[in-house]
């Protein structure tokens, strides 16, 4: 990896071509796939619900080739990507600050003043630069491992990615568990996996699929059919999962319980339903279900 200098952001970045930021080949890994470049992930991600297209502009080798490639399937875009295109740069930046030394360096040396946005600041430059400077923000205040799990707290503890504390109540923390038999390797695999049910050979290639990411796209995935009463079960799905995850992992238990009387918000701007929106407008769905469940496992 290139050697980073902290400076005048947009400067840099502007002379590199996003080169120091968005398209240098230092891979990244994120939910188990190696991207090329923070570019590739960023792309990648506009076409999460199809999985071909996602495939092959993951495997694609050259920025530049992958950007055409994003422009010839720009009607397969997803259709909230504006609400969550910053979201997902700030899980690339975060990943690439987490796995290189030197570009954690570099983002460290940054002055927040360098970080403000210009009107003539393109689409890319002000997307970097709102995640850099969120990433600081959290990066200079850590949570308090001392309050974390103490029941007597009232502060809502905030999950989603790695980042965050109690990143045990994600749906892509490894857990297996067993239901009807069956082992799943996560509460992502077999709520995926339950879209396309009684398709017996469609559940088994989301069981089977070798990440909580790649079983979450392949559920996304509109090639095979959606049950047609998807979203009248989904919450019984996730009860299901959630329920199967928590009594059959018995520290994953103790540590829902420790959680005392909290709320729990699945914190991220990706999901509307499931987690809050990133600004609390969302339903927080998952959040309810994990606190419903922590009132059951106490009974």
């Amino acid at each position: 990896m290139e050697n980073f200098v902290a400076g005048d952001l947009s400067q840099q970045v502007e002379a590199s071509g996003l080169d120091t930021v968005m398209n240098d080949e230092n891979p990244i890994t994120i939910d188990g796939n190696e991207f090329r470049s923070i570019c590739h992930y960023f792309i990648c991600m506009k076409f999460s619900g199809d999985e071909d297209i996602f495939n092959e502009i993951l495997m694609t080798r050259s920025a530049r080739i992958q950007k055409q490639k994003h422009g010839k399937y720009k009607e397969s875009i997803r259709d909230d990507w504006k609400e969550v295109e910053r979201s997902v740069m700030a899980e690339a930046v975060k990943a690439k600050y987490e796995q290189y030394e030197d570009f954690k360096l570099f983002i460290d040396k940054i002055d927040t003043n360098s970080l403000k946005i210009n009107s003539d600041d393109s689409k890319s430059i002000k997307l970097i630069k709102r995640s850099i400077l969120d990433l600081k923000i959290s990066d200079d205040s850590p949570p308090n491992e001392e309050e974390k799990d103490d029941p007597s707290t009232t502060e809502p503890i905030l999950f989603y990615g790695r980042h965050l504390s109690h990143f045990e109540f994600s749906n892509f923390y490894s857990a297996p568990f067993y239901i009807d038999s069956k082992e799943y390797p996560t509460s992502e695999h077999y709520f995926q996996s339950m879209k396309f049910y009684p398709s017996y050979d469609h559940m088994e290639s989301v069981r089977l699929a070798k990440s909580p990411g790649v079983a979450a796209r392949l559920g996304r995935s509109r090639k095979n059919p959606l049950r047609k009463d998807w979203e009248e079960v989904k919450d019984d799905v996730m009860r299901t999962a959630l329920e199967a995850k928590f009594t059959q992992n018995e520290g994953l238990k103790e540590v829902l319980l420790e959680t005392g009387t909290r709320e729990i918000i699945e914190h991220t701007g990706k999901d509307f339903y499931w987690g809050d929106g990133g600004d609390g407008g969302g339903k927080n769905m998952l959040g309810i279900l994990l606190m419903e469940l922590r009132e059951k496992l106490r009974e």
